[in-house]
Parts: structure tokens; sequence; C-alpha cells
């Protein structure tokens, strides 16, 4: 684990809790489209691996 990768989690959880609840779950599905994106456009899954579902805003933030 990276000091970089837990201030992105915490970052993340700030603005979930800022935002409220139903609107970061809004997000996380916003997050998830940009991840299909990208798939798609360069074959890569970082979208999904560090964005969607990874420590900066997962569900569990």
């Amino acid at each position: 684990m990276d000091l970089f990768w837990l201030i992105a989690a915490a970052g993340g959880g700030f603005f979930g809790a800022a935002i409220g609840g139903n609107f970061a779950f809004g997000f996380t599905g916003i997050l998830i489209l940009v991840g299909f994106g990208i798939a798609m456009a360069t074959g890569s899954d970082v979208g999904f691996s560090y964005l969607a579902f990874g420590p900066v805003f997962g569900p569990h933030i």
C-alpha cells in the first residue's frame, strides 16, 4: 500500500461525505461508465481498478 493511494482514498471519502450518500453512489456509476470508455479506447482496466472500484472512489467509500 502506497501513501498516495491512502491519501486518495481519504480524499474520495471526504468528497463522498460532502456530496451525500445518494449522489456519491450515482457518481460511482458515472465513474463506471468512464471506466468502460477508457477500457474501450485503450484496452486498459485502469478506469475500473483505480477509479470506479479502487481506493479513489469505490463503493466502500
